[in-house]
């Protein structure tokens, strides 16, 4: 006896997850498409060093899907939106960012502009693109056409604050980059600097005013020197910043079309003066010699820790009260005693010997000058030795009188 079982099998449902899993491979491959498209457009974009003239919608069934962006030089490319995809998960609550968002829109004017998150990027003379992907990293700048009834230069300056000591310069490297079509010229002004303060710009060996680009060039290599007074006062103070501007204006209307932002620190330099009234002196051997040294600041800058010592021949010695002078301030002077001694048993004849001075201000030290002393040491005499000779001549001179008379009489 036979027993045949028979049934009906439904494979629906595993068409159906067949079908589901070749929809979503297309839609990743699609996906992918849309996302090598964009890369690409972005590479294009960053890698160009174009700017951009026109931008225009891309619609499909009424709805914008992406811009196509028309550059001066290269071709145009295509950015398409993604879709939104599925709500994911719930993860760990992190840090919160905000994402900025740089898309375009149309104006009135029907001109097309730059906007981040949702508002018009003012004054934007250039962009900065970055796209990361396979593990590699692109920046580019972008510079973004600007109306040619505009005249705007890019002032920049990579020594944009320095320092500098009175009575001295600073000089600043200026680039200007055009970004204009037009031939104006342009002049050189520079705002809020003291009027004790005074200043160059040099093109070069020669001082310009004014500058005008040549055909082709948009680029122009200047520099300006900044001049320190020698004394500072309420408005050149030490070790305060002086901010001001340098700028470019049109020769023909009067209209700023540059400027960029510079500072200056002015420094004290301290400068030390040594005076003596005489830097000749005789004596006799084992006789010392005293003598007076003026010590002056000279400078704009406090002096601190002003030493004083004396380079002299072997055998010699010298005395200088006070050595150390604790600070001096500008323009204040103080007498220092300085006293040469010459061994009691060396010989005659001239000898030299060397002042020397050193000294710091603000934590630098300070070039400082020596004064030379010419001693000249004669050999000692005896009282009463002179006596003798002194006496032994009125004798001598007595006697040739005496035998004078005697000649008259006969």
């Amino acid at each position: 006896m036979a027993i045949v079982l028979s049934g009906c099998y439904n494979d629906d449902k595993l068409w159906n997850a067949l079908d589901e899993q070749e929809q979503r491979i297309e839609a990743l491959e699609s996906w992918q498409k849309v996302m090598n498209s964009n890369i690409e457009a972005l590479q294009s974009l960053v890698d160009g060093q174009d700017y951009i003239t026109k931008v225009t919608p891309v619609t499909l069934n009424g709805e914008v899907v992406g811009y196509t962006i028309t550059f001066k030089s290269q071709s145009p490319i295509t950015i398409y939106n993604g879709e939104k995809g599925d709500k994911g998960d719930k993860g760990d609550q992190g840090i919160t960012t905000d994402v900025p968002v740089i898309s375009v829109i149309r104006e009135k004017d029907g001109n097309w502009y730059w906007t981040l998150n949702g508002e018009l990027l003012k004054d934007a003379e250039n962009l900065t693109v970055s796209l990361n992907y396979n593990n590699r990293k692109d920046e580019k700048n972008i510079y973004l056409k600007k109306d040619a009834s505009v005249n705007v230069i890019d002032i920049s300056s990579m020594q944009f604050s320095q320092e500098a000591d009175l009575s001295s310069k600073a000089t600043y490297d200026l680039t200007l980059e055009r970004f204009s079509t037009s031939d104006d010229v342009y002049r050189l002004e520079v705002l809020d600097l003291p009027r004790q303060i005074t200043y160059d710009f040099m093109d070069g060996e020669s001082k310009v005013t004014q500058i005008k680009f040549a055909q082709g060039v948009n680029i122009k290599k200047l520099s300006l020197q900044v001049y320190l007074p020698d004394r500072d006062d309420q408005q050149v103070v030490i070790d305060k910043p002086i901010k001001f501007q340098v700028q470019t204006v049109s020769a023909s209307n009067g209209v700023k079309a540059g400027n960029e932002n510079l500072e200056i620190i002015p420094r004290g330099k301290g400068k030390i003066e040594v005076r003596a009234n005489n830097l000749y002196h005789e004596t006799t051997v084992g006789k010392e010699v005293t003598m007076d040294v003026t010590v002056r600041n000279g400078g704009s800058r406090r002096l601190d820790n002003i030493k004083l010592t004396a380079e002299r021949p072997l055998g010699w010695d010298t005395r200088i009260e006070p050595d150390v002078i604790s600070s001096l301030e500008p323009e204040k002077e103080m007498t220092v005693q300085v006293t040469i001694i010459p061994p009691k048993d060396g010989g005659v004849g001239a000898q030299e010997v060397k002042i020397k001075t050193e000294a710091m201000a603000d934590n630098r030290k300070v070039d400082t000058e020596d004064k030379t002393v010419r001693i000249q040491v004669n050999a000692a005499t005896s009282i009463f030795g002179t006596i003798f000779l002194i006496l032994l001549l009125i004798g001598f001179v007595g006697g040739i009188v005496w035998f004078g008379m005697k000649l008259r009489k006969r």
